[in-house]
């Protein structure tokens, strides 16, 4: 059955159809959805099952956590010769036991 949509004093004289619903809408009472854009659909006010949000998963990632140590280990060796560790008057390390072959 039509359906006759008065535009008598609307900016615009444009009929379309909603992408959602595919209902016949006034031009002006169409937006376009969160997320296809150009994908005209009825506004939250006339259908509020039409219009999405944006979704999140389409907007960029957020910054990664930076998580910083109150300390960090040197990267230089830190093992001593046998003349530093007489002259700092640690005793001498054993020598490391012989395996058997």
């Amino acid at each position: 059955m039509p359906v006759f949509l008065n535009t008598k004093g609307e900016a615009t004289l444009g009929i379309a159809l909603c992408s959602r619903c595919q209902r016949k809408r006034r031009l002006a009472e169409l937006v376009d959805d969160g997320n296809i854009p150009n994908f005209k659909v009825c506004r939250r006010e006339i259908s509020p099952g039409c219009w999405d949000q944006y979704d999140p998963m389409r907007l960029p990632p957020r910054a990664p956590d930076r998580f910083t140590l109150p300390f960090v280990r040197p990267d230089q060796d830190i093992t001593m010769s046998e003349a530093a560790r007489l002259e700092a008057g640690l005793p001498l390390l054993p020598p490391p036991p012989d395996t058997p072959h």
